[in-house]
C-alpha cells in the first residue's frame, strides 16, 4: 500500500512539474499608430515579445466592430524586424467606431495569448460626397428621391377626395 501512495505520489509530481517547464513569453510595449486612428485608415502594430525559448509565430487578431455589430476577426502573422514584431493593417469598415485586438504567440508548440485591447476609431461621415456615394448627405441609407414617394401619394389622396367633393 505504501509502494502505491509512493508512486502516485510521484507520478502526480512529475506531470505537474510538466506544466511548470513552459517558457514564460512577454508581451510588452504594444503600440498602435495612429493611436487614434479614423475608420479605413491604415494602422501599424508594434510589440515587443520575449521569451526565454525560441518563439516559433506571433499572431494579431483583429475585429472591428460598431455599437451592434463586430465584423469575423481576422488574423495575421506579425513580421520581426529589428527585434520587434510589427504589422501593418488597412482598416476596412467605413462604419466602424472601434477595433479589438490581441497578440497569439506560439512557443514550443504552446500558444499564449493576451486579452482582447479595444481602440477607438472615428467613422467615416455621412455627409457631403464622401462616405455615402454621393446621394446628397441625406444622413439616412436611402435611395435619393424617394423621399418623394410619400409626398406624391399624399398628393394623388388629396386630388381624389376633391374630385369625389366636387362630383357631390
Amino acid at each position: 500500500m505504501k509502494k502505491l501512495l509512493t508512486a502516485t505520489i510521484l507520478l502526480l509530481g512529475l506531470c505537474l512539474s510538466g506544466t511548470a517547464v513552459n517558457a514564460e513569453v512577454d508581451v510588452e510595449n504594444v503600440t498602435v499608430d495612429p493611436a487614434n486612428p479614423d475608420a479605413l485608415d491604415t494602422v501599424t502594430f508594434t510589440a515587443t515579445i520575449t521569451s526565454d525559448d525560441d518563439i516559433d509565430e506571433v499572431l494579431i487578431k483583429i475585429k472591428e466592430c460598431d455599437d451592434n455589430m463586430c465584423m469575423p476577426t481576422e488574423t495575421f502573422e506579425m513580421n520581426l524586424e529589428n527585434g520587434k514584431y510589427t504589422l501593418t493593417y488597412d482598416l476596412t469598415y467605413d462604419k466602424a467606431t472601434y477595433f479589438e485586438y490581441n497578440i497569439v504567440t506560439t512557443v514550443n508548440g504552446t500558444e499564449n495569448e493576451t486579452g482582447f485591447t479595444k481602440v477607438t476609431v472615428t467613422p467615416v461621415s455621412n455627409g457631403g460626397n464622401g462616405g455615402n456615394g454621393g446621394n446628397g448627405g441625406d444622413g439616412g441609407n436611402g435611395i435619393p428621391g424617394f423621399e418623394l414617394i410619400p409626398l406624391f401619394i399624399a398628393t394623388l389622396i388629396i386630388i381624389f377626395y376633391m374630385r369625389r367633393k366636387r362630383s357631390r
